[in-house]
């Protein structure tokens, strides 16, 4: 187990790529009395097997925004992104139209998205078979990226800036008082103990009421500015007894 500090401002729980984002971003905003803790090794849950694929244009503008950030940052870092492009293909009228609408959420958002033809698809992409396809969108500052060596990159940022990591360190419990302390007990008892409370829903925060209770129960454990960048449909929750259905506050 890592050796722990004594106390930390803001912990994080969890070295996946959300995770030592989240820390980067701290860190890159003179936030850097952070300690990172992960249960294995940096990677080593979903990220290490993503397919790295990057679309920035959502239905949510503040994911949309969140994407078009994340390729600006990509452009900066040594991870091997690489621009692409992307296609939207449309091969019945209905998926037609929807690709006309999202060509005008993208030029709200200052996406550079096309509307092309079948034809000017496949010169995009010679093996590709265009028979019944109707239309096609092309974004060009779409692309993949390594999930791994994006990890790695962001944790290098971090930890230059002083934030600190412990990895094969596990949570398993903490202690939950508002407007005061939260400890968090890990493996061989040790505590640290935080001086600014963080927000464990994240990005699902606003699909609960603010209750500290739900906070324990729904037991998310993401720091940061996220709250209400998660579209509702991709979020799902095990029923949380006593809290009632999620739903977005009014």
């Amino acid at each position: 187990m890592a050796e722990l500090p004594d106390r930390a401002r803001i912990v994080i729980v969890g070295g996946g790529v959300g995770g030592v984002g989240v820390a980067y971003h701290l860190a890159r905003r003179g936030e850097t009395d952070v300690l990172l803790v992960e249960r294995a090794e940096l990677t080593s849950g979903s990220t290490f097997h993503s397919a790295g694929l990057v679309g920035q244009l959502r239905a949510d503008p503040a994911l949309t925004r969140m994407n078009v950030h994340s390729v600006e940052l990509y452009r900066e870092l040594d991870a091997g992104w690489v621009e692409s492009g992307s296609l939207k293909l449309a091969s019945s009228p209905e998926r037609l139209v929807e690709i006309r609408r999202q060509h005008g959420w993208a030029q709200r958002a200052g996406l550079p998205l096309e509307l092309i033809s079948a034809d000017e698809a496949r010169d995009l992409f010679p093996l590709m078979a265009t028979d019944g396809v109707l239309g096609a969108a092309f974004t060009p500052t779409d692309g993949q990226i390594d999930p791994a060596r994006l990890c790695t990159s962001l944790v290098a940022g971090a930890r230059a800036a002083g934030v600190r990591i412990a990895q094969q360190t596990r949570v398993v419990d903490r202690e939950d008082r508002i407007g005061s302390v939260l400890g968090r007990r890990l493996d061989g008892e040790a505590a640290v103990r935080l001086e600014r409370r963080p927000d464990p829903l994240g990005p699902l925060g606003h699909l609960v009421r603010r209750d500290h209770r739900a906070h324990d129960r729904l037991g998310h454990d993401v720091v940061g500015e996220m709250r209400g960048a998660v579209d509702d449909t991709h979020a799902a929750n095990p029923p949380s007894p006593g809290l009632g259905p999620a739903r977005p506050e009014a």
